[in-house]
């Protein structure tokens, strides 16, 4: 992640439901702190406000403490710097916000960001009650996985909870990789999502990790065994798009686990392990980059390829701990798909 320029994120240090603390350094070498305003709250012109009125309080003479340094509020995404010593840290910015600030060791589970208090500078956001009653709605809902013993065996092997003394397998080498760094982005607000109209099957508990995945009723997954890691989980969907028989879409859905302590530095490293057809990624929040092409050329044919690569709060003690990588391709007007599963599985796990 690099959304201020043009100092260098090192390390996330805590977070909150509202936004991220990153230890960074200035380009004289100086270390300093980020207060990053959460993309979602971002979006909310109530809460850009409460985030540079919280700054401002900072860099109040009457107040007592030291100023914040820069601050770009107008950014797509906001943030504020300030010093690395004791006291001067940016999570101030957020403890001014009345928010559950903690140390990023260990992290916290990300909560879905709520309506700021309607006074200028907010009160503690209350968030947690509301998600669980809608996750636990919504799980009601699916149905189960369904048998494919017939054609494709279930994965074997151990347990897909992620060891958390274990290292990954050395990365592969793709022949393609994504372009690095990401460039500085935002999820495509545009992208269709699934409607309470549209004909899906859901799969539930999906490989034994927890996931819940929706794709177009046509549809099928399966899950097929990875040779170089066990604890991975990967699965295989496709089907058809429009009334075009022959014009087959689809890819794969993998997820493996992220050793503890999952640090942008390690998610890197796996990012650049994964095929993305040379083209450069967008960081789309703090733990989420894609890529896209619409030119790709596979068998003579032209074709749409989509890439998501996403680390998430998988395990019981809130720390991101699993990799998730969606990777399909469609014909060169099948995006429509593609981009609902992205949509769904980013909304899902809250990235």
């Amino acid at each position: 992640m690099q959304p201020v320029d043009p100092y260098q994120l090192v390390e996330m240090l805590g977070s909150c439901p509202a936004g991220s603390v990153w230890s960074a350094v200035e380009p004289h070498g100086e270390q300093i702190t980020v207060a990053i305003l959460d993309a979602d709250a971002a979006a909310d012109e109530r809460w850009r406000e409460a985030f540079s009125s919280a700054a401002e309080a900072l860099a109040d003479p009457t107040a007592g403490a030291p100023t914040f340094r820069y601050a770009n509020f107008t950014a797509r995404i906001p943030w504020v710097t300030c010093g690395a010593g004791p006291g001067e840290g940016a999570e101030r910015v957020f403890l001014t916000l009345g928010q559950d600030y903690r140390p990023a060791y260990p992290p916290v589970p990300r909560f879905a960001v709520s309506g700021p208090p309607r006074r200028r500078v907010p009160r503690p956001l209350l968030a947690g009650a509301a998600v669980v009653a809608v996750l636990l709605a919504g799980a009601a809902a699916v149905i189960r996985w369904p048998d494919r013993s017939d054609d494709s065996p279930p994965v074997a092997g151990p347990s897909a909870t992620p060891s958390r003394a274990g290292a990954t397998p050395p990365p592969a080498t793709p022949d393609q990789p994504g372009l690095e760094p990401p460039a500085p982005s935002s999820w495509r607000t545009d992208w269709p999502r699934f409607t309470p109209e549209d004909t899906v099957r859901t799969y539930t508990d999906l490989a034994d990790v927890g996931l819940v995945l929706k794709v177009p009723w046509s549809w099928d997954c399966s899950p097929v065994p990875d040779d170089r890691d066990p604890q991975t989980r990967r699965l295989r969907c496709g089907g058809t798009f429009g009334d075009q028989q022959q014009d087959e879409v689809g890819g794969e859905v993998v997820v493996r686990p992220c050793p503890q302590r999952c640090t942008p530095h390690r998610q890197a490293t796996m990012r650049q392990a994964e095929e993305a057809w040379s083209q450069r990624w967008l960081q789309a929040g703090i733990a989420t980059a894609y890529a896209e092409i619409s030119t790709l050329q596979i068998d003579g044919e032209r074709r749409h390829g989509l890439v998501m690569v996403a680390y998430w709060r998988g395990g019981q003690d809130g720390s991101i701990d699993r990799q998730l990588v969606l990777r399909m391709t469609g014909p060169a007007d099948g995006a429509s798909p593609l981009r609902m599963i992205a949509n769904y599985l980013r909304t899902s796990l809250l990235l």
